[in-house]
Order: structure tokens, then C-alpha cells, then sequence
């Protein structure tokens, strides 16, 4: 064997001695800590931004939000033009000949129909 190799193999073989990887050493430290605090902060054991206001301040008020009286009121619908003219452009996209034009006639339609609520 060459002694070129046997320096190759010799310093394969060798333990490193140090940190491989800080960085990846730094990244590792900082996702436990940060995990820690997530975990800390969903328990309650860490105050959070609001922790400051009273709960029973929000119950205050004793009927706000009460329903008191219900009308029914009905509403005309108003006609446009416009869903008849975006059926009929919509259903112009489908098809080729008649069948094109019978889309563009029933696009239309059902376009009104949708548009006079």
C-alpha cells in the first residue's frame, strides 16, 4: 500500500474533536427554547397582552344584544340587465355553430333570471 493512502485512510478514521456544526448547534438551541416558550405561553404560565382586563368587565352590560322585537319586511327585487348580458356572454363560451348559439340563449336566461332577484 502506498503511504499516501494509508495517510488517506489514517485521517478518515480520526475523531473530530470540537462542535461538527455550530450553526446547526445554534438553530437546535434556539427551536427548544422557542418551543418551550410557545408552550409556556399556551399553558397561561406566561401573561399574555391581555391578561390585564377583567372578565367580569365585558359582562357589564346586562342587555346589550337582546332581541327585543322582530318585523318582516319584504323587498322587491330590482331587474338588471347585466346578469342577462353576462349568461349570455358566458354561455357564449360554450359550444361551437347552434349549439353555441343555444348556449348564448339559455345563458341569457338563466343570467335575467339570476339578476332579477
Amino acid at each position: 500500500m502506498d503511504t499516501a493512502d494509508t495517510m488517506k485512510t489514517a485521517s478518515l478514521l480520526e475523531k473530530r474533536t470540537g462542535i461538527l456544526y455550530p450553526i446547526m448547534l445554534i438553530a437546535a438551541i434556539a427551536l427548544i427554547v422557542l418551543s418551550v416558550v410557545g408552550i409556556a405561553t399556551m399553558m397561561g404560565w406566561i401573561p399574555s397582552a391581555l391578561s390585564g382586563i377583567d372578565p367580569a368587565a365585558k359582562a357589564s352590560c346586562g342587555n346589550c344584544g337582546a332581541v327585543e322585537s322582530i318585523r318582516v319586511v319584504e323587498v322587491q327585487g330590482e331587474a338588471s340587465d347585466l346578469g342577462a348580458v353576462t349568461g349570455g356572454v358566458l354561455g357564449n363560451q360554450v359550444g361551437r355553430g347552434g349549439g353555441r348559439a343555444a348556449a348564448t340563449v339559455i345563458g341569457a336566461g338563466v343570467g335575467a333570471y339570476a339578476g332579477n332577484d
